[in-house]
């Protein structure tokens, strides 16, 4: 589904649908094959996404203010510290599973 650079966004409203992924707040879901834990911490969130075990993950984030940043792991992959979103903000999260093709899409709005 395009370069890391490309805008999802869109795709990703599309799929998902107008209710929020059930990660709005600290939680857990899960689409095919991946699933993405979120961790709230004083401003800022961490990501767990996890795959099939060795196989080649690769994650973007995209905010609805901008924010822009790429991940890659074996398996998982932890994003480390991202800053939350102001108040009615979206982030956008892609995750490919390049062994297999799969692209999974999940949405963080910021209430």
């Amino acid at each position: 589904a395009g370069s890391g650079g490309s805008d999802f966004r869109a795709a990703a409203d599309a799929i998902i649908g107008p209710a929020p992924t059930g990660t709005a707040e600290s939680g857990f879901k899960k689409r095919g094959s991946i699933s993405v834990a979120k961790v709230d911490a004083n401003g800022y969130y961490y990501l767990n996404v996890a795959g099939i075990v060795g196989h080649n993950l690769r994650a973007v984030i995209q905010g609805s203010d901008g924010f822009h940043r790429n991940y890659q792991g074996y398996g998982t992959i932890y994003s480390g510290p991202v800053k939350a979103g102001g108040y009615g903000t979206k982030d956008y999260l892609q995750v490919q599973d390049m062994t297999t093709g799969e692209t999974e899409y999940f949405r963080f709005a910021f209430l």
